[in-house]
């Protein structure tokens, strides 16, 4: 039996993500889009991404950090070596 309490439908967990990634009026660089109570509810701006509730179970590091790492890991994962570094995507 499905928890309908705690817990919402794929087609509703998949609607923060298209919020984040459409909404260009209302979310910036940044934002953390998610339910609007924590688990349920529709997709809302709850704060910073860096300031989100993931962030208490991982250290917060330094978007240029971060992004280093995703760039370097992913050359390693295609075997390619890209020409421009993060830095000119990082304003």
């Amino acid at each position: 039996m499905a928890n309908t309490i705690a817990s919402m439908s794929s087609d509703d967990g998949a609607l923060p993500q298209l919020r984040a990634a459409l909404d260009v009026e209302h979310v910036r660089a940044g934002d953390y889009v998610g339910p609007l109570f924590f688990v349920k509810g529709r997709p809302v701006v709850v704060g910073s991404a860096m300031k989100s509730f993931h962030h208490l179970f991982s250290p917060i590091r330094e978007p240029a950090k971060i992004s280093e790492e995703l760039w370097s890991w992913s050359e390693g994962a295609i075997g390619w070596k890209f020409h421009d570094g993060p830095s000119k995507l990082i304003a």
